[in-house]
């Protein structure tokens, strides 16, 4: 698989289409946890870059509504 660390667009669908059909189930699972880790990574920086921009602006963050299963 390609390394996709500095492309967003990396993850590579054709090889999770590929992989089950040979029997692969491992891999795809691998694929979905990077996918949700990725994820996850993006919108922490988005409320970062939100968190900083507000400090700038001198206002305060607009609070987010929690997302079911979120750690309190």
């Amino acid at each position: 698989m390609e390394d996709a660390k500095d492309d967003p667009g990396g993850l590579v669908w054709t090889q999770a289409e590929q992989r089950p059909a040979q029997g692969d189930a491992g891999s795809v699972r691998e694929l979905g946890s990077q996918l949700a880790d990725r994820y996850a990574f993006a919108a922490e920086q988005v409320r970062e870059y939100e968190r900083q921009l507000a400090h700038m602006a001198g206002t305060r963050p607009h609070p987010r509504p929690r997302q079911p299963g979120a750690a309190a």
